[in-house]
């Protein structure tokens, strides 16, 4: 018999990491003939899952947050750019309005 892993424990199709997780708990419960070291082991194995899981739930969190801030951050520019804009709407400076002198005219001023 060749060493492979149980196959069927990959073809059921575990994708994260709580699902390999309680697979670990329920094979370390269940398999009578196992040894205690093993049994720790597995549980061992199981806990730490379990932190990394959390870790990663904690990493998830904090790059949202990080995202949001951003997103508030561009929002507060495009608020201000639209209230700068008004404003100068209001004053009849907008961008319609600005006229480039000819080299001619600049000559003129001078």
């Amino acid at each position: 018999m060749k060493d492979k892993p149980n196959e069927d424990f990959w073809q059921k199709g575990y994708t994260t990491v709580s699902e390999y997780q309680t697979e670990i708990m329920r094979i370390a419960k269940t398999s009578s003939n196992l040894k205690r070291i093993y049994q720790k082991s597995l549980n061992m194995v199981a806990a730490t899952l379990g932190c990394i899981e959390e870790r990663t739930r904690l990493e998830r969190e904090k790059n949202r947050m990080k995202l949001k801030e951003a997103i508030d951050k561009a929002d507060r520019y495009f608020a201000e750019l639209d209230a700068l804009k008004k404003r100068g709407k209001e004053r009849g400076e907008g961008m319609g309005k600005i006229r480039l002198r000819s080299n001619k005219e600049n000559k003129d001023k001078l």
